[in-house]
């Protein structure tokens, strides 16, 4: 829905990276078409980590792919520093793109196995000619600056080193470029929890060290809450929930939230209980109307079913796209006089 929810962006200028109502689709065949990103807005200032948080098939990956271009959204706009990258092509694009650079979930599928690690990290560098010629400089700092030694590594490859190290040799390839946003997805969850703790180490010197922006995608809240300045919650394709990290974690405002946080492992077996989130998410194929995660919320109405809820602020600091939202007051229907159309918390949604 055109014009929902992009009233927490700020201005362009401000920001380094903006995304305004991104949407992705993707054929499912026999016609159909399924919406994996729906409308979806956000910006990261420069120097800032953003968290993007939510269960598996939620649209993370997706639009991280299409903020690289990788493949094209469907509809929306994507700024990088002022530039619009929906509307370039060909070396225009490949250009800008230099300075986004991904990290992938799986290190080792990441790296070609046949070749030495120092051709891998050096690669990007090879495809421009003014970067050629300070390549294997480049190269040598790249891996000195993730814990690798140009000498001992560069003429090995990857299936000699452990997940960790391949995915240090990750990090080096990005860093080569000289990126200024890196675009991290999931890139510590096929490590052991001892390894993620280095990496994610690593992943904040090298934030300081090369001025990165930082967009973190991740399903482990835990690691999100120990690296991230703001925190962004999807849920089927739509952002529910987006602010400063600590009222998201303290404070959550949307139920969906507040059930996402319940999951985390506790002692306490009853209160996680009480908080679970019930049900599966419903198809893609399918996405309920309205809010989209009311078929699994105890607090839907028939309201919830007629109105895609916008990103309204909320009393913590950050924005919430729910029409009850946990602070206790409803957020404004499009006709607030209207207080039978608003109904009662405790209604039940129609399916």
């Amino acid at each position: 829905m055109a014009g929902v929810g992009v009233a927490h962006l700020r201005p362009r200028a401000e920001v380094l990276l903006q995304v305004t109502e991104l949407e992705v689709d993707f054929p499912a065949g026999r016609g159909q078409r399924v919406s994996a990103v729906s409308g979806v807005s956000f910006d990261v200032a420069t120097g800032e980590t953003l968290g993007l948080v939510g269960e598996s098939g939620c649209g993370k990956s997706s639009t991280a792919r299409a903020i690289l271009q990788l493949p094209r959204p469907t509809s929306g706009s994507v700024a990088f520093d002022g530039t619009e990258l929906t509307a370039l092509r060909g070396e225009d694009l490949r250009r800008v793109r230099t300075g986004l650079q991904m990290i992938f979930q799986d290190p080792i599928a990441s790296l070609n196995p046949r070749r030495r690690v120092a051709d891998i990290v050096r690669e990007g560098l090879d495809i421009w000619p003014e970067a050629s010629e300070q390549a294997t400089e480049r190269v040598r700092t790249a891996l000195a600056d993730v814990g690798m030694d140009f000498e001992e590594a560069g003429n090995r490859r990857p299936h000699e080193f452990s997940g960790g190290q391949c995915q240090r040799i990750c990090i080096a390839r990005a860093l080569a470029l000289r990126p200024r946003v890196l675009i991290c997805d999931e890139p510590v969850s096929s490590l052991d929890v001892s390894i993620q703790a280095q990496i994610l180490n690593l992943l904040e010197d090298l934030k300081e060290l090369y001025g990165l922006t930082m967009l973190f995608i991740a399903h482990d809240l835990a690691v999100v809450k120990s690296i991230s300045d703001r925190v962004c919650v999807m849920y089927l394709g739509r952002i529910c929930e987006i602010g400063p990290t600590d009222a998201i974690f303290d404070r959550p405002a949307h139920p969906y939230t507040e059930a996402l946080l319940a999951s985390i492992p506790q002692l306490d077996a009853a209160a996680a209980e009480a908080g679970a989130l019930r049900g599966d998410p419903p198809s893609p194929f399918e996405a309920p109307s309205g809010c989209r995660f009311r078929t699994r919320c105890d607090r839907a109405t028939d309201l919830c079913a007629e109105q895609v809820p916008e990103l309204r602020p909320a009393p913590s600091g950050q924005f919430v796209a729910c029409h009850f939202p946990l602070t206790g007051e409803p957020t404004p229907a499009d006709d607030p006089a209207d207080d039978a159309a608003v109904g009662h918390p405790t209604a039940t949604a129609s399916p």
